[in-house]
């Protein structure tokens, strides 16, 4: 967008915010800071492209693979020469902070409204009884996000836990090939009936599922944010997590579960203990949203930002008086 670097001279901005990574648009929003003299800011929701290490590596990615990533010329000068820099990861983080100290963690933020009030469970359009046990398994169907270690795991308990159902919920279009390798997995166990692929779904849908799931399953091969996990806890659900989530907000035992990364043997060990452990799960996850509601909230983002710009822009800061809390402008 090269009519960009018009639009932020004629602005004549207080702090030039950009994100999500050091692309086209934010290297030209970074080069016109520094002529302009206005203080730069860095969002990084994720730096590297990691579902493309993934496929490079074939369904296998280093979980700290940033921490070796030898930065480009172009991505250097932007983060040794930013006013800030934000990571929603601490390995990101970690790296940032290699190349500028002025680096913090800013977490990804949950609309807590959305969870608010009478939730429709979508359990009877789907033909489940309340009394079944719901393992949810919520994101595009890919090997990034790992479903088929959630699916191996839930074929190993199947005896184990015969009044459980799994649920994915979302496109299945994405890597065909791996999501058929699924399907043809599941008809070789012969639990077509106990393994529900919804495909994509409207958010009401979505929040319904995590709301009257019993346990969410988030079996990823790797994730910034912990987003989901903070979702998943403001809809009152306990999560099953990877430890490739980043960053991990689960204590083991006390807000939910936590399983090695790829280990399908260590999945099936924490979905079971949570089905044998039902009738816990409910103060589990109430310690889960206590958290998101003390750290997770779009409030608490705000209080984040605003005293970054306190620093990169102090006397900008003073002179506004926005009622918002938002006290500079941005791009």
């Amino acid at each position: 967008m090269p009519g960009l670097a018009a639009e932020l001279v004629k602005g004549r901005f207080d702090v030039i915010q950009a994100f999500p990574s050091v692309n086209h648009n934010s290297l030209l929003a970074f080069l016109v800071a520094k002529l302009t003299r206005t203080p730069f800011m860095l969002c990084s929701f994720d730096f590297l492209d990691y579902a493309g290490l993934i496929r490079e590596g074939g369904g296998h990615l280093d979980v700290d693979v940033i921490s070796r990533h030898v930065p480009t010329r172009r991505e250097a000068l932007v983060l040794r020469n930013a006013d800030h820099v934000c990571a929603i990861s601490q390995r990101e983080l970690a790296f940032f902070r290699r190349y500028n100290q002025r680096s913090s963690y800013s977490p990804v933020p949950v609309l807590v409204g959305e969870y608010a009030g009478d939730i429709v469970s979508p359990r009877a359009r789907y033909g489940i009884r309340d009394d079944e046990f719901v393992y949810l398994c919520l994101g595009r169907v890919s090997e990034i996000k790992g479903q088929d270690i959630a699916v191996e795991a839930f074929i190993r308990n199947a005896t184990a836990a015969p009044d459980s159902r799994l649920v994915i919920v979302g496109r299945c279009d994405y890597e065909e090939g791996y999501a058929s390798g699924i399907r043809e997995r599941i008809a070789a166990a012969g639990l077509e009936d106990r393994v529900l692929f919804t495909g994509m779904v409207e958010r009401p849908e979505v929040i319904g599922w995590l709301a009257h799931s019993d346990a969410h399953v988030i079996p990823v091969r790797f994730m910034n944010s912990g987003a989901v996990v903070a979702e998943t806890w403001a809809a009152g659900t306990v999560v099953i997590q990877s430890d490739a989530v980043d960053p991990n907000y689960v204590v083991d035992g006390e807000n939910g579960y936590v399983f090695r990364s790829e280990s399908t043997d260590h999945a099936a060990e924490q979905m079971l203990r949570a089905h044998r452990n039902r009738r816990n799960l409910a103060p589990m996850a109430a310690r889960g949203r206590e958290f998101v509601m003390r750290h997770l909230t779009y409030e608490r983002l705000v209080e984040i930002y605003c005293a970054i710009y306190a620093k990169v822009a102090p006397r900008a800061f003073t002179r506004q008086s926005q009622p918002t809390g938002v006290p500079v402008s941005g791009t």
